[in-house]
């Protein structure tokens, strides 16, 4: 099934100093941000396609939706972003395309504090800790927390304030077995901002920094998260992972609403007023089974595809602490090479 992947690691995240889904996803052709509903939640259109329904995948686990608060970037290790229709592999998502949030524990110890602050008052502290709880390295945790405060340049009383906790412990049993339970914790207030009205062809003329509902208009949303992953490797070729993800959110907002949008001729904006409060549990389990065959990518009158496949494969195993499965495919690549030398292909 055609498609396409790129992945944001998180060098390139701290790099750029992202605090927004939105802005590490400038870095991925063909995907572009749609409808946030308010600036309340992440909304994307991947080649064309509206992800409405929530084009996010959290380690695997379906992910946002039309209550999903924007995401926190504090403790994603990466971003994978899947184009084209293998995404309706992963459930109801939109041929576009997916986008996945990893999040893991570090390999090795590491403690950061670290304080942003930029313009309309923003400060964002956070922490980094992660670490071994034994000694031999087999219990491993993390432990991510921001606080933020935006003013923002729009005249709201109301301005954005987010509390996130998330601590992560991971067990590797065995060089083949690995259990991590994950929580995280969100707080989000900000104000509902449905932005500024067209005027014929273009923007009206007003400035930037003027509201069209009320000055206390404002989303809240709470959100936590409970999630274990469990992996084991059967043998060379095969490995099953298991998992459980529980999420629980409360969500509110209060605004007035613009409704017709504005009459050009008298001036007049029509608006409404809107009080909606929500709770929503979502519950998901998982289970996988993968299989790694030496010959898989190596195909006829295409071996050296095969071999930069292979490799790539390896890499993105890697990265996700599945060494088993990486070692066969750098096994795959080898035997492909041995095989164009043999003149087999």
């Amino acid at each position: 099934m055609p498609q396409s992947i790129q992945v944001i690691p998180r060098q390139v995240i701290e790099d750029q100093q992202v605090i927004q889904v939105r802005d590490a996803l400038r870095n991925v052709s063909g995907v572009q941000e749609a409808n946030t509903f308010g600036g309340s939640r992440d909304s994307y259109i991947i080649r064309g396609f509206d992800q409405f329904r929530g084009g996010f995948l959290r380690n695997g686990f379906r992910e946002g939706g039309l209550s999903a608060p924007p995401v926190e970037t504090a403790n994603l290790e990466r971003i994978e972003v899947l184009k084209g229709p293998a995404s309706v592999l992963y459930g109801i998502l939109e041929p576009g395309g997916a986008i996945n949030l990893i999040t893991q524990p570090l390999s090795e110890p590491y403690y950061s504090l670290q304080g942003q602050f930029g313009s309309f008052g923003l400060v964002r502290p956070s922490l980094d800790f992660s670490g071994s709880l034994n000694g031999d390295r087999t219990l491993r945790y993390r432990l991510n927390a921001v606080y933020q405060w935006d003013g923002g340049f729009r005249d709201f009383d109301q301005k954005i304030e987010r509390y996130f906790i998330a601590p992560v412990v991971s067990w590797q049993m065995n060089d083949r077995t690995k259990l991590t339970l994950e929580a995280s914790s969100l707080e989000d207030v900000r104000p509902f901002d449905r932005g500024l009205v067209a005027l014929g062809d273009g923007v009206a003329d007003i400035p930037f920094n003027r509201i069209l509902g009320e000055p206390d208009d404002r989303f809240t949303q709470d959100e936590f998260n409970l999630e274990y992953r469990f992996q084991h490797q059967i043998s060379d070729d095969w490995t099953i992972r298991n998992g459980f993800r529980f999420t629980s959110r409360d969500t509110r907002f209060t605004a007035a609403e613009l409704e017709g949008g504005l009459d050009e001729e008298t001036g007049i904006l029509s608006r409404w007023w809107s009080d909606n409060r929500s709770n929503s549990e979502r519950y998901a389990l998982q289970a996988k089974a993968y299989f790694y065959r030496s010959n898989l990518l190596a195909l006829e009158g295409q071996p050296q595809n095969g071999i930069e496949d292979a490799q790539k494969a390896a890499a993105i195993l890697e990265s996700r602490g599945e060494s088993g499965g990486a070692a066969a495919m750098r096994q795959l690549a080898e035997n492909i090479r041995q095989g164009i030398e043999d003149g087999e292909f």
